[in-house]
Order: C-alpha cells, then structure tokens, then sequence
C-alpha cells in the first residue's frame, strides 16, 4: 500500500480576500475537521473526527456542505464504526410548514426537512422519521410526521405532527 502523500502548503489557504479556499483541516479539543471551501463557504465533503484516546480518533460523521449547509446525506458513527445516525433527503422544508410555525421556529420558511434512522452500537436500527430544522439539525431539531420506533416488542408508530 502506498503511503498518504499530502502535500501540506495546499491545506488551509485564502484566496486574494483572504477567505478560506480548498482544503481544510481544523483542530480543536477533541475533534478534528476535514472539509472543502470556496471562497470562504463550506462546499463539499466534510469529515469530522472525533478523539477516542491519546493521539486515537475515529470518524464521527461524513457528509457534504452545499453554500455552508449539510447537503444531500449525512452518516454519523459511534466510536466502534457503527453508523449511529443517517440523515438523507435534506431539503427546504416544503412539508412542515404548519408544525415548524407551531414548534416557535422564528421563520416557519426558512426551516430545513431530512429524514433521520437512528442506530444503535451493532448497528440496529431503533428509530426513523422526519426532522425539521432551523440552522444546525445536530442542535435544534423537532421530529415531525410519522416517527417509527423499533423495540423487541415490535414497531411503534407514532404521529410527531399530532404534538403541535
């Protein structure tokens, strides 16, 4: 197998207006960055990193960035390498307009749908449904429509709208 060769004068540059343009990798306490820019945007694949031990990271999640937004899916992993959670058809929010309103979102039109499947550590899924969201799906999102939730019981549905 032939060795990684990065060549590191082409990672973390600016353009002319001193924005971040290409490659980037970012560091902070525990978790590493990999992502593309232009002209100072987020645009492309991301790779983030989590710190599993002394100089041991694992990928946490992979996805990609269109004009500084997650774009078309996302997978995020528990420390094992299992998927924990998938996010896919990330759009506008056409279809939940009335619950993004009801759910005190500042600007009902501005909100962003994906729809989710949650994992667990061996890689079973425990739930799946539709999420709304104003910024940062990670942070401030609301399920919405029909959620399934897989127990040892069988599959519980349950209508998330009916909350609003």
């Amino acid at each position: 197998m032939a060795p990684l060769d990065i060549n590191l004068k082409y990672i973390n540059q600016t353009d002319s207006l001193g924005k971040k343009d290409g490659y980037w990798c970012e560091v902070s306490d525990d978790i590493v960055s990999l992502c593309f820019y232009a002209g100072g945007v987020k645009n492309g694949l991301a790779q983030v990193y989590g710190k599993l031990g002394q100089d041991k990271y694992y990928l946490l999640a992979s996805g990609y960035y269109c004009n500084n937004r997650q774009a078309y899916q996302w997978l995020f992993f528990h420390n094992n390498g299992m998927v924990s959670t998938s996010q896919t058809k990330i759009s506008k929010n056409s279809t939940f307009l009335k619950e993004a309103q009801n759910a005190g979102f500042y600007n009902p039109n501005a909100t962003w749908q994906c729809y989710i499947k949650n994992y667990d550590t061996n890689g079973k899924i425990t739930s799946e449904g539709w999420c709304i969201f104003q910024d940062d799906v990670e942070a401030d999102a609301q399920e919405v429509g029909l959620w399934k939730y897989y127990t040892p019981h069988g599959i519980k549905t349950v209508n998330k709208s009916l909350e609003y």
